[in-house]
């Protein structure tokens, strides 16, 4: 922007007679003319519905995804235990399991406390997360 042009924009927003060029300070005050209105710009009345939708649609997608990835690692995971099983010979002894024979009722205590503890968390405490 020119000097001339500044001197010319400063006198127009000042509300000031500008001398010289008249060319200029029309052209001027036609763009701050047009430049005080507000545009005539309504958004139509299903915009909401659609970018909800998309949001919708993405996470969608993200689940899609996500569940994919799992299922992948799963299977890799399965096949690894396949073939290092294959490959070491191994042979599975549960030994260790006939000392554990003496704590069943806190086993299952532990197993039911937990049970509980998920059907509590679920039921009050992300039930009341999902309501705000």
């Amino acid at each position: 922007m020119s000097e001339a042009d500044k001197t010319i924009q400063e006198k127009i927003e000042a509300g000031l007679p500008v001398t010289g060029n008249d060319a200029d300070e029309k052209i001027y005050r036609r763009i701050f003319s047009v430049l005080e209105k507000e545009p005539d710009f309504v958004l139509p009345a299903s915009f909401a519905a659609k970018v909800i939708g998309k949001i919708k649609q993405q996470q969608a997608q993200s689940a899609k995804r996500e569940y994919f990835w799992m299922c992948a690692g799963i299977f890799l995971l399965i096949v690894t235990l396949i073939v290092s099983i294959s490959m070491t010979e191994f042979k599975l002894q549960a030994g260790f399991l006939e000392g554990i024979s003496r704590y069943k009722g806190v086993a299952l205590f532990g197993i039911a406390f937990i049970l509980i503890l998920q059907w509590i968390d679920k039921r009050f405490i992300r039930s009341k997360q999902n309501a705000i």
